[in-house]
């Protein structure tokens, strides 16, 4: 039983991953990280908003679990909880890394961390958490590239973790007591989790971080943390575009080359990744419902994000995550979809917008491993 899930996202990880520990053979093609390098380290789950996504979510305790244990890296925690991101906005989140929602319990008297060198106001607009504290850190030379991002990879270099730690305890060492400090996402790409604990244990305090801002430094940890995911599976991800999709013969069409299966997952993103244009198809040809809003500026306004309908357009599925032509029925049995490339409710303005990655991958990662063979 071959899968091909075109897509390594969200939505496209957790299919392959999903279809893998089914026994299929699975292959990935992708040829760019998409959204997932915007995530900003909240993840909305949002369960009732999932039904009127026409994904019931009875099983969606299972999918996350089953996205929590390939994700260690991430240490994700579920909520909900409301924690700050690096622009000071409180926000409400479902789930997040642990590094963030350490932050979601604040009892004694918490500083905010002060990296003047990165010229970002980040402890002025935190003055809710805590007042400022200056911290040398990092110490580049020239200016370019100073952005939380670059000074969390940078972080994983020799010395630079060291670095820091000294930076903070001479900075918060004239405060007295404290319970916690609050940092800007910065405590590297792959293990910001192991980062946090030994810098808990060398300071004797809570340490935590800001959700981050889109594109940012939780973001590329997820992209990371999803292609190790793939790559402890051993699953092959093949780098190209998908430029066509012949469903009645269950193949792709990889930048001129076909590649052919006993089912297709189409995890393709939406309107942010390039998966959906705007028009009243998708680059593959496959019917979009509704159409978005030719007014984009009106969509824009006030009355929640984007009116509500600046991401509802997609590909309509069944219950089993199939794709729908417009006549309702199956296009092909075994081509389906997952993510952001779905129809239904605009999943920022409901707030789903990861649970309905994680429900769909998962489900449809299942069905196409179970539905046998063409």
């Amino acid at each position: 039983m071959k899968v091909i899930v075109v897509g390594a996202g969200l939505a496209g990880t957790v299919a392959a991953a999903r279809a893998h520990g089914l026994g299929a053979q699975v292959v990935v093609v992708a040829d760019r990280p998409g959204a997932t390098a915007l995530h900003g380290g909240g993840w909305a789950i949002g369960p009732a908003a999932l039904v009127a996504q026409g994904l019931l979510p009875q099983r969606l305790d299972e999918a996350l679990g089953f996205v929590r244990a390939g994700l260690p890296a991430l240490a994700l925690t579920r909520g909900p909880f409301a924690l700050y991101d690096t622009d000071g906005v409180r926000r409400a989140v479902d789930m997040a890394p642990a590094s963030h929602a350490a932050a979601r319990k604040r009892r004694g008297r918490w500083l905010v961390a002060d990296l003047a060198p990165l010229g970002h106001p980040f402890a002025e607009m935190l003055g809710a958490v805590g007042a400022p504290v200056a911290v040398d850190w990092p110490r580049w030379p020239g200016a370019f590239g100073r952005s939380f991002a670059a000074a969390a990879a940078r972080f994983d270099g020799v010395g630079e973790a060291d670095a820091l730690l000294a930076a903070l305890a001479a900075g918060l060492a004239p405060h007295g007591e404290l319970e916690g400090v609050l940092l800007p996402p910065v405590l590297g790409l792959d293990q910001p989790e192991v980062h946090r604990a030994v810098f808990e244990e060398a300071l004797g305090i809570r340490v935590a971080e800001a959700l981050g801002t889109t594109p940012g430094t939780p973001g590329l940890r997820l992209h990371r943390a999803l292609e190790a995911w793939l790559a402890r599976l051993e699953i092959p991800v093949r780098r190209g575009r998908v430029t066509a999709l012949h469903a009645e013969a269950c193949q792709v069409e990889i930048e001129g080359r076909l590649e052919g299966a006993d089912a297709v997952v189409l995890a393709v993103g939406g309107r942010l990744s390039g998966g959906l244009d705007g028009s009243e198809v998708t680059p593959l040809c496959l019917p979009v419902r509704p159409r978005p809003p030719l007014d984009k500026v009106a969509a824009v306004r006030s009355r929640g994000p984007y009116w509500g309908r600046l991401f509802e357009g997609g590909l309509r599925v069944d219950d089993r995550m199939r794709v729908l032509g417009l006549d309702g029925g199956v296009i092909d049995p075994h081509v389906l979809a997952a993510g952001d490339v779905l129809a239904g409710p605009d999943p920022v303005a409901t707030r789903c917008a990861s649970g309905k990655a994680v429900l769909s991958g998962y489900l449809a990662g299942e069905n196409a491993a179970k539905g046998g063979p063409r």
